[in-house]
């Protein structure tokens, strides 16, 4: 029976899989698993992965490759490529113990209980739904003065050259209950700025339009928090920024005037081609709109 009393994770690629390592970590340590900075001497090593790049991914292999000589190791994949190469990292590394999909973080204990009790085993827990137990589990943060916070998962978009949709499903928005109670959480604990994530933090609020809430909304009700100083978020979709949002830029104290805005070509054959849904002309006048109502963004 392979030992469980520490654990070393590698996180690759966006803020999302930073703070989705952070729910991971503070799994383990409300089960007494202590974190270690070095894998050689962790009994547990989870590699957070990314598919947005080659370059991630083939990290990650050359890791699981040089993990085979770790036989006392329990070895796991979470990330996007525990979505796209499931079968295929089951297949081809039978050192592999487990994989998580993206949205299975909270099954970590009860698949490290099932590898303890039944050694030699590969387990993998892979569902495309939401889990809904992540609104309200507030992880421990590396970081003391500044956390992100996830308030929607997923995409919608379908760009042709990002596996995304694939990898983390539909969008779903977080119940902005649980995101208020979340912020004065880290507002008691002493955190001055949170940083809300969504592969596309626009569409807040779209597929729960009984809510009649939207991203803007959201910003002013985190304004009113005593206690944080600074609200930013990432990212935005060019195609479905209002003008609402911008005046929340332009009028909320504590949202900075910085929008990640991403053009990702000039050209609108490629744009086509990206399946990005919007011109270079129409992105320049957002450009403009938003320059004309935020000067200093």
């Amino acid at each position: 029976m392979k030992k469980l009393n520490t654990y070393y994770i590698r996180t690759y690629g966006c803020q999302m899989n930073e703070l989705d390592s952070e729910i991971l970590s503070t799994q383990l340590e409300n089960r007494d698993i202590k974190k270690v900075e070095k894998e050689d001497i962790a009994d547990l090593i989870i590699l957070n992965t990314c598919s947005i790049r080659d370059a991630a991914e083939q990290k990650v292999l050359g890791k699981l490759y040089e993990y085979k000589k770790s036989k006392d190791k329990i070895i796991g994949i979470c990330g996007c490529m525990a979505m796209s190469k499931k079968e295929e990292l089951l297949k081809k590394f039978k050192h592999l113990d487990f994989i998580l999909g993206t949205n299975n973080l909270l099954d970590l204990n009860n698949v490290l209980d099932d590898l303890i009790i039944k050694k030699n085993i590969q387990r993998k827990k892979i569902d495309t739904t939401y889990e809904k137990g992540l609104d309200n589990f507030f992880a421990k943060r590396v970081n003391k003065i500044k956390a992100s916070i996830s308030i929607i998962r997923g995409c919608n978009n379908y760009c042709s050259y990002c596996i995304v949709p694939q990898t983390r499903g539909k969008e779903v928005s977080r119940d902005y209950k649980s995101i208020i109670k979340e912020t004065k959480h880290l507002a008691n604990l002493g955190y001055k700025e949170i940083t809300l994530l969504g592969q596309n933090v626009n569409s807040y609020g779209l597929d729960k339009p009984e809510w009649k809430i939207h991203f803007s909304d959201l910003l002013y009700e985190l304004d009113k928090i005593e206690g944080i100083d600074r609200i930013r978020f990432m990212t935005s979709h060019p195609k479905d920024i209002t003008k609402e949002l911008m005046y929340a830029i332009r009028d909320l104290k504590k949202v900075c005037e910085f929008v990640h805005f991403p053009v990702q070509s000039g050209s609108d054959e490629i744009l086509k081609k990206m399946r990005r849904t919007y011109t270079s002309e129409y992105y320049l006048t957002q450009v403009n709109l938003l320059k004309s109502i935020v000067p200093n963004a």
